[in-house]
């Protein structure tokens, strides 16, 4: 039998023919398994120098790096010990650091959180706000002083899914400390789609022209415009610490190689 062979230019098309490259929403729920309706930590630190040691000083929450050398650095740590030792255990087990609210407002965690953990509830917490206010839904928040007035949609006829993401968190070095110098904010919304995911969570419509309310877009705009404002207000705080200490960890592990399930237990030391 003689086998056959496809004409080359059929090879040619084939090989031509880019699929569409995939929208935020897509690319957050093939990461996630769901569109995380919450808030989620993403990348390492940029700014720190090589790290040939680490030690962890318990009464003052901070790491010294590179003891006895010319290099000595210091860092005090933005949570708790609980807290640094709850992420460094998650992070040895999962990149994923997220929450999210599922489908029947059940709590999602992402990744290796516990999620009876304090991280998780102020996580839970900082997107109740951030939500809140994308939504213009605050009036469970009479005493949180916010930099805008939100606009509610009423009625409100397009369901949403709130993203918050906080990255790109940049460092700075004074008197031998490094200390936080920048972070980013992102609040995206897109169309909420009528199936739940497979994880119990949300799931964002992939048609991109689903409507949304103009008056969620405009709360978006106005928190990107008052970022700096938005995650000074304690519960968004928290998660930008939560995050801060995320992408230090995250830092160790991948450009040190460290061990952060040996560093979480030196963290813990009695």
């Amino acid at each position: 039998m003689r086998l056959r062979f496809l004409p080359l230019c059929l090879l040619v098309i084939c090989a031509a023919a880019n699929p569409p490259l995939p929208t935020p929403a897509q690319q957050l729920m093939s990461r996630y398994g769901s569109c995380p309706k919450g808030v989620i930590i993403e990348g390492a630190a940029v700014g720190i120098d090589d790290v040939r040691s680490i030690q962890y000083i318990i009464d003052q929450n901070l790491f010294i790096l590179n003891r006895d050398t010319p290099e000595e650095m210091s860092y005090v740590a933005p949570v708790s010990r609980d807290h640094l030792y709850q992420l460094a255990m998650a992070l040895a087990r999962d990149d994923r650091i997220g929450v999210s609210l599922g489908a029947a407002k059940s709590e999602i965690v992402y990744g290796g959180l516990n999620p009876k953990n304090q991280v998780v509830k102020d996580l839970l917490a900082a997107d109740r706000l951030l939500t809140a206010v994308v939504l213009g839904e605050v009036a469970d928040y009479p005493h949180v002083a916010l930099p805008f007035a939100p606009r509610a949609a009423r009625p409100r006829r397009y369901p949403a899914v709130c993203v918050h993401k906080f990255f790109d968190y940049r460092f700075g070095k004074y008197r031998r400390q490094y200390y936080l110098a920048s972070v980013k904010m992102a609040n995206e919304i897109f169309p909420l789609a009528a199936n739940p995911a497979l994880d119990g969570g949300v799931l964002a419509n992939p048609l991109t022209s689903e409507p949304l309310e103009p008056t969620d877009r405009e709360n978006c705009l106005d928190v990107h415009r008052f970022s700096r404002e938005m995650m000074a207000i304690p519960a968004v705080q928290k998660a930008v610490a939560i995050g801060e200490a995320a992408a230090f960890l995250r830092y160790l592990r991948d450009h040190n190689d460290t061990d952060l399930v040996s560093l979480g237990r030196h963290i813990m030391r009695k």
